[in-house]
């Protein structure tokens, strides 16, 4: 048992006011037919010895436990089918739609259920090959508005831009108070430092690291 934290209430188990902890427990349980290792959360009575489980402790335990056998089966777990959503900067319902397999199915997989192989075929072809999801936005397009399939259609091309060019650079835009900037020659790695007092440079994009390019002589205007 391992005490994440402890709190000062009313605990439910004696239903008297004292510090309650919060734990987590490493267990096992066979789940359709193997058995499987995951870590649980409870409340803790140390005056009783007994473990308690809130509604929202019994939901997070069960994903826990058939994330487990997920992984086990080789399934992607609630999390992995999550970050691919995020990934590509997908709401559940219109993730759902987008693969025409009903509003609620994405946040079903997320929460509770665990996925059919062929679904799971499909979400890991996602993550993996940005081109596939770009052809399969473009079937869906009747079924979403035109500014979420723009704001998708983008996302999904900067996934497959640096997946596959090894040169992309992804620029970030915002104001900025430039002090001092320089200018990179990509070619030899020499710098040019002028400087500029108190500008404000409004939407400058600028690299989030200096990048080096081998061979091509070009320049790169970098901010630090």
């Amino acid at each position: 048992m391992k005490i994440l934290k402890t709190e000062q209430r009313l605990c439910l188990s004696c239903m008297e006011e004292h510090n309650v902890n919060i734990v987590e427990v490493e267990e096992q349980e066979i789940y359709k037919d193997l058995e499987v290792e995951f870590i649980s959360t409870y409340e803790y009575c140390a005056d009783s010895q007994e473990y308690i489980e809130t509604e929202d402790m019994i939901r997070t335990n069960r994903l826990a436990m058939k994330d487990a056998y997920r992984r086990k089966v080789g399934l992607l777990t609630s999390n992995d089918i999550k970050n691919i959503r995020e990934k590509y900067g997908i709401s559940q319902k219109e993730f759902s739609e987008i693969l025409n397999w009903g509003k609620a199915t994405i946040t079903r997989y997320e929460n509770h259920q665990i996925q059919n192989k062929a679904h799971d075929d499909i979400l890991s072809k996602i993550d993996s090959d940005p081109k596939w999801f770009l052809e399969m936005l473009e079937r869906a397009k009747e079924r979403i508005s035109p500014k979420l399939y723009s704001q998708y259609y983008q996302k999904a091309l900067e996934q497959y831009n640096m997946k596959n060019n090894p040169y992309y650079i992804k620029t970030i835009t915002t104001n900025i108070r430039v002090s001092e900037m320089k200018l990179v020659n990509a070619h030899d790695e020499k710098y040019i430092k002028p400087t500029y007092k108190n500008e404000i440079c409004s939407n400058f994009s600028y690299l989030s690291e200096p990048v080096f390019i081998e061979n091509p002589p070009i320049l790169i205007l970098a901010a630090y």
